[in-house]
């Protein structure tokens, strides 16, 4: 499940994922957060995850939402923040860096501040 996390407002989005994450999640999400970007001025947004509580996806279906929406937001995501808890985390943050340089940064459990700070800049 994604909920939304304290520090949010506008086109600044922190949200923590818990559990394994569901159709139902970017079914919510995804039309949520175009709309956040769409009512910004830059149409640009600011995302922090927090990967605490990450367990992958339930479903195979889950996992290609996921994707699908990640291609409907790349090019609405002037910065994201990724909070990571393990070595996988990491590694796909590392990815995602490759991606879309410049605008994902990765950052341990201890310095959620920092990727607040980051994020918001």
């Amino acid at each position: 499940m994604l909920h939304e996390l304290s520090g949010s407002a506008g086109n600044v989005v922190g949200l923590q994922a818990d559990g394994p994450l569901s159709v139902a999640d970017y079914q919510k999400w995804v039309p949520e957060l175009h709309y956040r970007a769409e009512g910004d001025p830059t149409g640009k947004l600011k995302v922090l995850v927090e990967l605490a509580g990450f367990d992958g996806w339930d479903s195979v279906a889950a996992f290609w939402e996921e994707l699908k929406g990640d291609a409907r937001l790349i090019d609405k995501i002037a910065r994201l923040a990724v909070v990571t808890h393990s070595l996988a985390d990491r590694l796909m943050v590392d990815a995602a860096e490759v991606a879309m340089p410049g605008r994902v940064k990765g950052f341990e459990s201890d310095r959620i501040a920092d990727a607040w700070a980051w994020v918001k800049g």
